[in-house]
């Protein structure tokens, strides 16, 4: 199987109404789901799978035990794009709120264009990533203050 075939598969699956797809063929393992809470298969079985738009809640601050900061990490490899074309303004900027679900940014891989939403309310603390370069898979994207009501 080649990245043609791959291409082929995927574009299928997109167009269907399948929810999940599952190929094995001459020990390539192919999984694809449009669910967002799906696991991500990775190259090497013996690691745990994680969640696809998994964050990481870090305590910045032992004296404000209201305010977190989120990783955000890229759930693939890809071109990380600020914003939705060269002429628009970037979706976010530093110092930003953000809602829960509002679009961060776009990664393309393999001519498909990848939303990545805010998985929490809050600040854009810091944007990680660089317009027009590749990004890896779990990445860090950006940092989110989360603040709590009290």
């Amino acid at each position: 199987m080649d990245i043609k075939d791959i291409e082929k598969i995927i574009k299928t699956f997109e167009a269907s109404e399948l929810q999940t797809l599952e190929i094995e063929l001459n020990g390539a393992k192919i999984k694809l789901s449009k669910r967002k809470d799906a696991d991500v298969i990775l190259a090497d079985e013996s690691e745990k799978p994680k969640q696809q738009n998994e964050f990481v809640k870090i305590d910045t601050n032992k004296n404000e035990p209201n305010v977190d900061l989120v990783e955000v990490k890229s759930p693939l490899v890809g071109t990380f794009y600020a914003a939705s074309s060269p002429k628009d303004d970037p979706f976010v900027k530093v110092g930003d709120t953000v809602k829960a679900g509002q679009p961060l940014c776009i990664i393309e891989a393999m001519k498909i264009m990848n939303e990545i939403q805010a998985p929490v309310s809050g600040v854009i603390e810091e944007i990680k990533a660089h317009d027009n370069k590749t990004i890896g898979y779990d990445d860090v994207l950006f940092l989110i203050r989360e603040t709590h009501a009290k």
